[in-house]
């Protein structure tokens, strides 16, 4: 799972790299002579909408399953707030919208989960959950981790995009979406490396088992809770 991490930084750092050269005006005199770069007008347009709506459903994955986990700790009252921030999010089509809850939902959930890994009450509150509680839990970690890997076979397309414009600076701005979706899906690969190991522990201590996820693992449905 590190080198989801590595992957994804490495394809910000080349879009900051690009950026600044650009700005600067030293992308040109760089790559002046260079020819028939990736670069391909409306091909570039249609990989960039592609990206887009890969990343829409990877975020989808992210959203659901950290909101899952946090709602399963919380009282009633909060889990049917939570429940219907997750029907107005599933209800959005706008893919930006989308995109802002779900960082926010990484950065607010991600840091209770990573709280509640460490807390030595931990195992003790997830044996008391319902079985179906503790069975949403389950499916959502290794959603989440599918998430993770799916991530990182998009980075790799997200690094050749992000590449593929140094012969032209004029395409930077097409590549902008692929930017902002590369900053979230870093912080879900790093929440996949830093947070999920330590919380699979728990959940093992609590006699539950996450399965190992691997490229042809299948996302799971968890039950309407959210809907």
């Amino acid at each position: 799972m590190k080198k989801i991490v590595s992957t994804l930084l490495a394809s910000l750092l080349a879009f900051a790299t690009i950026s600044a050269m650009a700005q600067f005006g030293g992308l040109g005199g760089l790559l002046g002579a260079a020819k028939g770069g990736a670069d391909s007008g409306g091909d570039i347009d249609s990989q960039v909408r592609g990206f887009v709506q890969q990343s829409n459903d990877i975020n989808g994955l992210i959203y659901v399953s950290l909101k899952t986990i946090t709602a399963a700790y919380e009282s009633d009252e909060e889990a049917a707030k939570i429940a219907a921030e997750v029907k107005a999010f599933n209800a959005s089509t706008d893919p930006k919208e989308r995109a802002a809850k779900v960082a926010e939902a990484q950065k607010t959930d991600g840091a209770k989960l990573a709280e509640l890994a460490k807390s030595a009450d931990a195992q003790d509150k997830t044996k008391s959950l319902t079985k179906e509680k503790q069975q949403r839990i389950v499916i959502s970690v290794s959603n989440f981790l599918v998430a993770g890997l799916k991530a990182m076979t998009l980075a790799k397309s997200g690094q050749s995009l992000v590449q593929s414009v140094a012969a032209n600076p004029m395409s930077i701005g097409k590549v902008l979406p692929v930017k902002d979706a590369l900053r979230i899906l870093a912080s879900a690969a790093s929440t996949s490396v830093d947070v999920i190991p330590g919380f699979i522990k728990v959940l093992q201590g609590a006699n539950l088992t996450v399965s190992k996820v691997d490229a042809n693992t299948k996302t799971q449905e968890v039950d309407d809770w959210g809907k």
